[in-house]
C-alpha cells in the first residue's frame, strides 16, 4: 500500500517537474487561428490516422487493422471499409498498422516482415515482398513498389532508414542520418513522415530539437532546430537481464511527442513549455509550425483539451485541423497561408 502510494507520489511530481520545467524558449501565439470547432464519437479510443484528402479523413484502429473508417470532413457521413485480405494470411496483428494514400491502402508490420497493397478500397490486398527485411512501426510507402523503413542494425548498433525496392535487389541504407547520441536505439526515436506535396521524408526526434528533410533516396537536404534548447536526448536506460532487454530506468524527457505535414509546413506537438507560457494554466496542447523550405519558426497554437482525454493523433488536411482525443475526433478550420 506505502509502495503504490510512493509511485504515485514520484510520477505526480515528475510530471509537475515536467510542466514546470522550461527550456529557454518563448511561442508566438496569433490570435484567431482555430475557428469552426467539429467533433463527433467514435466510439472507441482505438483509432489513429491513416491517411486523408479534401473531402474524407480515413482511421485506421489499432484493434481491428483490416478496417478503415472513412469519415466526411464535415463529420455528416462515415462508412467502414473492410481491406479485401485473405483470412489465411500469417502476420502479427497487433502490430499492423494501414497508411492511405489517394484511392491506395497499404497494411503492414515489421516484425514478421509483411507488407500489403491494395489500388483500391475494392480490390484485393497483394503481398509486397520484402525479403527478411524486418523493421519497426515507423514505416512509409513511397509507391506500391518503393517503401522507406526504419530497422536497427546490428553492426552499427542504432537505428537506421532503409529504402526497399521490391521486384529488385536495391536497397539503400541511411548511414549517417540518424545520429547516435547514447544507446542508438532509443536516443534516435522519432516520427518518419512523408511531403507527399513536395515528394520529400521528414524525421523529427522524440528526445531532442532536430527535425531532418531529405529527399526518397534518402540524401539529406537540411537539418534544422526546433525552438527549444534540448540538443541531447536526456535518458537514462537500464538492462533487465533476466529479459534480456533495455527500457529506461526513468520517465524520459519528451521534446516533441507527435508531428504531420501539410501545407509545406511541419506541425509539430511539443511536450516542453515555453518561458511565455504559465505551466499550471496550460488547458490545451502546443503546436509548433515550421516552413519545411528553410526549417524556420512560424508560429504556435494551441488545441484545447477534450472531454478531459489526452490527445492521441492529429493530422492537417488543406485546410483543417484534425485531432484524436480518446474516443472523440474533433475538428478545426486552421486559418494560415
Amino acid at each position: 500500500m506505502l509502495a503504490g502510494v510512493l509511485i504515485i507520489v514520484c510520477l505526480y511530481s515528475y510530471s509537475a517537474f515536467r510542466l514546470s520545467h522550461k527550456s529557454s524558449f518563448t511561442r508566438l501565439f496569433p490570435a484567431h487561428l482555430l475557428t469552426d470547432f467539429r467533433f463527433t464519437d467514435l466510439q472507441y479510443n482505438s483509432y489513429y490516422f491513416a491517411g486523408s484528402d479534401s473531402q474524407t479523413v480515413y482511421l485506421g484502429n489499432y484493434t481491428a487493422p483490416d478496417k478503415v473508417l472513412a469519415i466526411s470532413s464535415d463529420f455528416l457521413n462515415r462508412h467502414f471499409i473492410s481491406l479485401n485480405i485473405s483470412d489465411s494470411i500469417r502476420m502479427n496483428w497487433d502490430r499492423a498498422r494501414v497508411i492511405t494514400r489517394g484511392n491506395e491502402f497499404y497494411l503492414g508490420e515489421g516484425s514478421s516482415p509483411a507488407m500489403f497493397y491494395a489500388g483500391s478500397a475494392t480490390d484485393s490486398m497483394t503481398k509486397v515482398q520484402m525479403d527478411s527485411l524486418h523493421f519497426d512501426r515507423d514505416w512509409l510507402p513511397l509507391s506500391p513498389a518503393s517503401y522507406v523503413v526504419r530497422t536497427y542494425s546490428t553492426p552499427m548498433k542504432q537505428n537506421i532508414l532503409v529504402k526497399k525496392t521490391t521486384g529488385s535487389d536495391t536497397v539503400i541504407q541511411s548511414h549517417g542520418i540518424l545520429e547516435k547520441q547514447i544507446d542508438g536505439k532509443f536516443c534516435t526515436d522519432g516520427v518518419l513522415l512523408f511531403d507527399k506535396e513536395q515528394y520529400r521524408l521528414v524525421y523529427i526526434y522524440n528526445y531532442r530539437n532536430q527535425f531532418i528533410v531529405m529527399d526518397t533516396n534518402l540524401h539529406i537536404f537540411s537539418k534544422y532546430r526546433t525552438i527549444d534548447t534540448t540538443t541531447r536526448a536526456k535518458i537514462t536506460l537500464d538492462t533487465i537481464k533476466a529479459e534480456s532487454r533495455v527500457t529506461f530506468s526513468s520517465p524520459p524527457l519528451m521534446v516533441n511527442k507527435r508531428a504531420c505535414i501539410a501545407v509545406n509546413k511541419l506541425f509539430v506537438n511539443s511536450a516542453l513549455t515555453a518561458d511565455n507560457e504559465t505551466p499550471l494554466g496550460k488547458l490545451g496542447t502546443d503546436i509548433d509550425v515550421y516552413n519545411l523550405k528553410d526549417g524556420t519558426y512560424l508560429f504556435s497554437f494551441s488545441v484545447p483539451s477534450f472531454r478531459n482525454e489526452k490527445l492521441l493523433s492529429m493530422a492537417v488536411a488543406t485546410d483543417r485541423l484534425y485531432c484524436i482525443f480518446g474516443k472523440w475526433l474533433v475538428s478545426y478550420r486552421l486559418h494560415i497561408k
